[in-house]
């Protein structure tokens, strides 16, 4: 029995490798092995711990009915058994899952209970991870001085602890929380701490291992992405301590070959050290009142989440737009000569990122098509881990379930924005497609 149960959690830990990379149907194998396992051999423990990376394996597919009813086994069996940290770490999973859903009341409920257990058992570092939870919560919701208030109450216990990864993590929080306040300058102050804990990972970490750390690359990813969108708004300059540690990091992801990553560092340095002269000469092109044609990429099973037809439909009603081009309304049989004919013609593509949208293959070639020829990009998105990789540090608009006129307004000022900056005659700019 032990080296069946052995055996059960190396499935579970293969399998959490293959979702880590993405390779869902892989990981979805390996748990399905590690289940049979526990029902044959009646381990509870492992049985609930294979229906925990399962239920995150589907809230990472958006199937949050599917994430939550399985955690909802695993909360009900840890209760049974009396297993008050593991308790504590369902509950804060499902309060993660409602949030996504939307469902704030019983987000913040699930916190709770998680926070009085992890409080009780004295698990600080569980502590830290629930309040930062609770503070992107309050962030979505817009009290800002609660997010920052629960952030700070994370970031001030892993310090105590040297957690360097959770410190650049909460640090980017806070960051995050201040911006969102349109304070940039605090803002940037906590972007800094972000990124010179992440320069010190990767300085301590080895060269043929640093490729392991995907989560901490795509937390770069957003910084730069970030950083842009502030350089973007304000007049703050960005302090040279942090410039100093993005040529850093840079010069480590050289060495480690991490595609895309080191590109984007040095064109965010390119910015900032040239940005601020050529803004004073800037010279428009006649044409930069041209109508602008966009294609919308998308899977058609998001059509209905994203109001996909109703967005391309009313942005046709600005005076800009000439038209909105999607493949439902706009072409007949052959796909491929559509996206083909359709990219080289247009100004600007709407991707909609979305779990489904990563794991298709033509809404890839969409994006990649237009990556290669250079046309501005912007991700909507209901979660930032499902823009792909590559395309983190572009502009994009955090869709609102709850508003759609908001949603139709911010991307129509950022299809502005984008189209716009890409005709300024500008050939040292290197700009944010």
């Amino acid at each position: 029995m032990n080296d069946l149960a052995n055996k059960c959690r190396i499935l579970i830990n293969i399998g959490q490798v293959y979702r880590a990379w993405r390779k869902y149907d892989e990981a979805f194998n390996f748990y399905q092995q590690a289940k049979k396992i526990t029902e044959d051999i009646g381990d509870k423990l492992g049985y609930g711990a294979v229906l925990q990376s399962m239920g995150k394996y589907y809230e990472e597919l958006g199937k949050y009915k599917e994430s939550i009813n399985l955690l909802e086994q695993v909360r009900k069996s840890y209760e049974e058994m009396g297993l008050q940290r593991l308790l504590s770490s369902v509950l804060n999973m499902i309060g993660l899952v409602f949030q996504k859903t939307g469902n704030y009341g019983e987000a913040y409920k699930h916190y709770q209970l998680s926070l009085q257990i992890k409080d009780n058992i004295d698990d600080k570092h569980g502590l830290s991870l629930v309040l930062n939870n609770i503070g992107k919560l309050e962030r979505e919701l817009k009290d800002f001085s609660k997010a920052i208030y629960n952030h700070k109450k994370a970031l001030e216990i892993v310090t105590g602890f040297e957690a360097i990864h959770d410190i650049a993590k909460f640090s980017k929080e806070l960051a995050l929380d201040y911006k969102e306040m349109n304070n940039y300058k605090k803002a940037l102050e906590y972007f800094e701490k972000s990124l010179s804990n992440y320069r010190e990972i990767l300085v301590k970490t080895p060269i043929e291992n640093q490729k392991a750390f995907e989560s901490e690359f795509e937390e770069l990813y957003g910084i730069i992405a970030e950083l842009n969108e502030i350089m973007d708004k304000s007049q703050e300059n960005i302090p040279q301590s942090l410039t100093d540690d993005i040529r850093k990091i840079s010069q480590i992801l050289e060495q480690s070959d991490i595609e895309g990553l080191k590109a984007n560092f040095e064109d965010f340095i390119t910015k900032i050290e040239k940005d601020k002269e050529l803004v004073q000469s800037f010279t428009i092109d006649p044409s930069i009142n041209k109508e602008i044609l966009v294609f919308v990429s998308y899977v058609t099973n998001d059509a209905e989440l994203f109001k996909v037809k109703e967005i391309a439909k009313s942005l046709t009603t600005y005076e800009r737009i000439k038209d909105s081009l999607y493949w439902e309304k706009h072409t007949e049989d052959n796909i491929q000569k559509y996206m083909s004919d359709s990219l080289g013609k247009c100004d600007v593509v709407l991707l909609f990122c979305s779990p489904k949208a990563l794991l298709s293959k033509p809404v890839e070639d969409e994006w990649t098509t237009a990556n290669t020829l250079q046309k501005p990009i912007i991700p909507i998105f209901n979660d930032p881990d499902h823009i792909p990789t590559l395309l983190k540090p572009r502009m994009g608009v955090k869709y609102d379930i709850f508003d759609l006129q908001k949603n139709i307004g911010n991307i129509y000022n950022l299809i502005i924005k984008k189209v716009d900056k890409r005709l300024v005659d500008l050939k040292d700019l290197k700009t944010d497609f």
